[in-house]
Protein backbone atom coordinates (compact mmCIF):
# COMPACT_ATOMS: atom_id res chain seq x y z
CA UNK A 1 0.00 0.00 0.00
CA UNK A 2 2.96 2.09 0.85
CA UNK A 3 4.79 1.62 -2.67
CA UNK A 4 1.62 2.57 -4.50
CA UNK A 5 1.13 5.29 -2.57
CA UNK A 6 4.93 6.26 -2.81
CA UNK A 7 4.52 5.73 -6.77
CA UNK A 8 1.46 7.96 -7.18
CA UNK A 9 3.51 10.92 -5.57
CA UNK A 10 6.53 10.16 -8.35
CA UNK A 11 3.41 9.91 -10.75
CA UNK A 12 2.02 13.63 -9.66
CA UNK A 13 5.57 15.05 -9.84
CA UNK A 14 6.53 13.73 -13.14
CA UNK A 15 2.89 15.13 -14.51
CA UNK A 16 3.50 18.52 -13.22
CA UNK A 17 7.24 18.01 -14.50
CA UNK A 18 5.84 17.22 -18.32
CA UNK A 19 3.13 20.33 -17.68
CA UNK A 20 5.98 22.78 -16.92
CA UNK A 21 7.91 21.79 -20.24
CA UNK A 22 4.93 21.79 -22.31
CA UNK A 23 4.56 25.87 -21.04
CA UNK A 24 8.29 26.23 -21.35
CA UNK A 25 8.10 24.76 -25.14
CA UNK A 26 4.83 26.90 -25.80
CA UNK A 27 6.22 30.11 -24.79
CA UNK A 28 9.26 29.35 -27.31
CA UNK A 29 6.53 28.79 -30.00
CA UNK A 30 5.39 32.39 -29.14
CA UNK A 31 8.76 34.03 -29.22
CA UNK A 32 9.64 32.59 -32.43
CA UNK A 33 6.81 33.69 -34.18
CA UNK A 34 7.45 37.01 -32.73
CA UNK A 35 10.56 36.91 -33.96
CA UNK A 36 9.53 35.65 -37.35
CA UNK A 37 7.00 38.14 -37.61
CA UNK A 38 9.90 41.04 -37.60
CA UNK A 39 11.15 40.01 -40.97
CA UNK A 40 8.07 41.35 -42.19
CA UNK A 41 7.98 45.27 -42.27
CA UNK A 42 4.20 47.02 -42.63
CA UNK A 43 3.73 50.04 -43.65
CA UNK A 44 1.74 52.37 -41.27
CA UNK A 45 -0.02 53.50 -44.63
CA UNK A 46 -1.41 52.44 -48.13
CA UNK A 47 0.41 54.33 -51.02
CA UNK A 48 3.33 55.03 -53.62
CA UNK A 49 6.73 54.71 -53.39
CA UNK A 50 8.33 58.32 -53.89
CA UNK A 51 11.68 57.51 -52.41
CA UNK A 52 13.82 54.40 -52.42
CA UNK A 53 17.00 54.07 -50.42
CA UNK A 54 17.51 50.26 -50.18
CA UNK A 55 17.45 47.22 -52.88
CA UNK A 56 16.87 44.04 -52.42
CA UNK A 57 19.35 41.95 -50.04
CA UNK A 58 20.85 45.35 -48.32
CA UNK A 59 20.86 44.77 -44.31
CA UNK A 60 18.29 47.09 -42.62
CA UNK A 61 18.69 48.35 -38.82
CA UNK A 62 16.32 49.83 -36.62
CA UNK A 63 15.01 52.84 -37.51
CA UNK A 64 16.67 53.09 -40.50
CA UNK A 65 14.64 55.43 -43.17
CA UNK A 66 13.77 52.58 -46.25
CA UNK A 67 11.58 54.58 -48.34
CA UNK A 68 9.54 56.94 -49.00
CA UNK A 69 5.37 56.67 -49.19
CA UNK A 70 2.75 59.02 -50.45
CA UNK A 71 -0.42 58.28 -48.86
CA UNK A 72 -3.51 58.10 -51.56
CA UNK A 73 -5.07 60.21 -49.74
CA UNK A 74 -4.05 63.68 -50.46
CA UNK A 75 -4.78 67.17 -48.76
CA UNK A 76 -3.42 71.27 -48.88
CA UNK A 77 -2.01 72.52 -45.43
CA UNK A 78 -2.57 76.63 -46.02
CA UNK A 79 -0.72 78.51 -43.88
CA UNK A 80 -3.33 81.37 -43.37
CA UNK A 81 -2.62 84.37 -42.13
CA UNK A 82 -3.99 84.81 -38.37
CA UNK A 83 -5.76 88.48 -39.53
CA UNK A 84 -7.67 85.83 -42.05
CA UNK A 85 -8.97 83.31 -39.42
CA UNK A 86 -12.05 85.06 -37.88
CA UNK A 87 -14.92 83.99 -40.25
CA UNK A 88 -12.80 80.14 -41.21
CA UNK A 89 -14.70 77.58 -39.66
CA UNK A 90 -14.35 73.89 -40.08
CA UNK A 91 -16.12 72.47 -42.68
CA UNK A 92 -16.41 75.67 -45.07
CA UNK A 93 -16.74 74.27 -48.73
CA UNK A 94 -13.26 75.54 -50.64
CA UNK A 95 -12.23 76.25 -54.08
CA UNK A 96 -8.74 75.09 -55.00
CA UNK A 97 -6.42 76.39 -57.63
CA UNK A 98 -2.62 74.32 -58.36
CA UNK A 99 -0.45 75.69 -60.13
CA UNK A 100 0.68 72.71 -62.14
CA UNK A 101 -2.76 72.09 -63.42
CA UNK A 102 -3.78 75.76 -64.31
CA UNK A 103 -6.91 74.64 -66.37
CA UNK A 104 -8.71 72.65 -63.54
CA UNK A 105 -10.55 73.94 -60.54
CA UNK A 106 -11.28 71.50 -57.52
CA UNK A 107 -13.44 71.59 -54.63
CA UNK A 108 -12.65 70.74 -50.95
CA UNK A 109 -13.39 71.80 -47.39
CA UNK A 110 -11.88 73.29 -44.66
CA UNK A 111 -10.68 70.17 -42.15
CA UNK A 112 -9.48 71.49 -39.51
CA UNK A 113 -7.21 74.45 -37.79
CA UNK A 114 -4.26 73.59 -35.85
CA UNK A 115 -4.35 74.48 -32.24
CA UNK A 116 -0.86 77.24 -32.55
CA UNK A 117 0.98 79.21 -34.88
CA UNK A 118 3.42 77.64 -37.20
CA UNK A 119 6.56 79.39 -35.50
CA UNK A 120 5.24 78.33 -31.82
CA UNK A 121 5.99 74.53 -33.25
CA UNK A 122 9.14 75.57 -34.96
CA UNK A 123 12.51 73.84 -33.87
CA UNK A 124 13.59 77.20 -32.43
CA UNK A 125 10.25 78.82 -31.66
CA UNK A 126 10.38 82.55 -30.76
CA UNK A 127 11.11 83.68 -27.59
CA UNK A 128 9.37 87.33 -27.16
CA UNK A 129 10.48 88.06 -23.39
CA UNK A 130 13.91 88.99 -24.27
CA UNK A 131 12.49 92.88 -24.38
CA UNK A 132 12.91 93.29 -28.24
CA UNK A 133 9.53 92.56 -29.46
CA UNK A 134 8.64 93.52 -33.31
CA UNK A 135 4.99 92.47 -33.90
CA UNK A 136 4.68 89.97 -36.80
CA UNK A 137 1.94 88.31 -38.54
CA UNK A 138 1.71 85.04 -37.73
CA UNK A 139 0.62 81.76 -40.10
CA UNK A 140 -1.61 78.97 -38.50
CA UNK A 141 -1.74 76.03 -40.79
CA UNK A 142 -5.24 74.61 -41.43
CA UNK A 143 -6.03 71.55 -43.16
CA UNK A 144 -7.92 71.37 -46.61
CA UNK A 145 -9.02 67.97 -47.69
CA UNK A 146 -10.26 67.77 -51.38
CA UNK A 147 -13.70 66.18 -52.42
CA UNK A 148 -12.36 62.48 -54.33
CA UNK A 149 -14.67 63.50 -57.18
CA UNK A 150 -13.05 66.66 -57.93
CA UNK A 151 -9.65 65.00 -58.66
CA UNK A 152 -10.16 61.87 -59.49
CA UNK A 153 -9.18 62.34 -63.36
CA UNK A 154 -5.82 64.04 -62.25
CA UNK A 155 -4.78 62.22 -59.15
CA UNK A 156 -2.04 61.01 -60.14
CA UNK A 157 -0.58 64.32 -61.00
CA UNK A 158 -1.18 65.77 -57.38
CA UNK A 159 1.54 65.45 -55.46
CA UNK A 160 3.40 66.72 -52.29
CA UNK A 161 5.36 69.78 -52.93
CA UNK A 162 3.07 71.65 -55.48
CA UNK A 163 1.75 75.08 -54.81
CA UNK A 164 -1.75 75.90 -54.76
CA UNK A 165 -4.38 78.41 -53.97
CA UNK A 166 -7.40 77.51 -52.00
CA UNK A 167 -10.17 80.01 -51.88
CA UNK A 168 -12.29 79.52 -48.62
CA UNK A 169 -16.16 80.11 -48.90
CA UNK A 170 -17.15 81.89 -45.98
CA UNK A 171 -20.57 82.37 -46.55
CA UNK A 172 -21.37 79.55 -47.68
CA UNK A 173 -23.46 76.53 -45.95
CA UNK A 174 -20.97 74.33 -44.06
CA UNK A 175 -20.51 70.70 -45.70
CA UNK A 176 -21.60 68.45 -43.13
CA UNK A 177 -20.53 64.98 -44.45
CA UNK A 178 -16.64 63.98 -44.57
CA UNK A 179 -15.21 62.43 -47.58
CA UNK A 180 -15.93 59.81 -48.68
CA UNK A 181 -19.97 59.57 -48.08
CA UNK A 182 -20.58 59.17 -44.09
CA UNK A 183 -23.42 57.23 -42.96
CA UNK A 184 -26.59 58.59 -42.40
CA UNK A 185 -26.38 58.67 -38.71
CA UNK A 186 -23.21 60.41 -38.83
CA UNK A 187 -22.57 63.45 -36.74
CA UNK A 188 -22.97 66.48 -38.49
CA UNK A 189 -19.57 68.59 -38.68
CA UNK A 190 -20.51 71.74 -36.70
CA UNK A 191 -18.04 71.61 -34.29
CA UNK A 192 -14.84 73.85 -32.61
CA UNK A 193 -12.56 74.68 -35.22
CA UNK A 194 -9.71 72.77 -33.03
CA UNK A 195 -11.90 69.44 -34.08
CA UNK A 196 -11.34 67.66 -37.04
CA UNK A 197 -13.81 66.53 -38.91
CA UNK A 198 -11.87 62.99 -39.25
CA UNK A 199 -11.14 62.92 -36.03
CA UNK A 200 -15.57 62.38 -35.22
CA UNK A 201 -15.56 59.01 -36.75
CA UNK A 202 -13.66 57.09 -34.44
CA UNK A 203 -10.90 56.19 -36.96
CA UNK A 204 -7.45 57.88 -37.08
CA UNK A 205 -7.09 60.65 -39.24
CA UNK A 206 -4.44 60.82 -41.50
CA UNK A 207 -1.97 63.63 -41.35
CA UNK A 208 -4.33 65.28 -38.94
CA UNK A 209 -2.89 68.47 -36.91
CA UNK A 210 -2.68 67.76 -33.06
Amino acid sequence: MNVARENLKVTHAQEGAARAQAEAALAQVRNSELQLSYCSIVAPVSGRIAEKTVQTGNRVSVGQALMAVVEDNVWILANLKETQLERVRVGQPVEIKIDALPHYRFSGRVDSLQPGTGSNFALLPPDNATGNFIKIVQRVPVKILFDPESIKTVRDKIVPGLSAVPSIAVTQPLIDKPYPEAPENETPSHQPASQPITQIRDVPATGVMQ
